[in-house]
């Protein structure tokens, strides 16, 4: 992420280490998709930070499949 201030970074990584403190305590179906709405929201805070990072995203996922 090349131009974000250190803000828009710490808040991005405060939400990964929620979601990995979330995710080590398991849960339900409902606890599963709470840790995937969070996943897309963090996802939406990366875009945001840096555009060119989420223009690359979809070729990411096509490469994992």
């Amino acid at each position: 992420m090349c131009s974000t201030g250190g803000a828009d970074l710490a808040q991005i990584c405060q939400a990964i280490e929620e979601l990995a403190e979330r995710a080590a305590h398991g849960g339900d179906e409902a606890g599963e998709a709470a840790r995937m709405a969070r996943l897309a929201a963090i996802w939406a805070m990366v875009a945001e930070a840096d555009p060119e990072l989420a223009k690359r995203l979809p070729g990411y996922l096509t490469a994992s499949e």
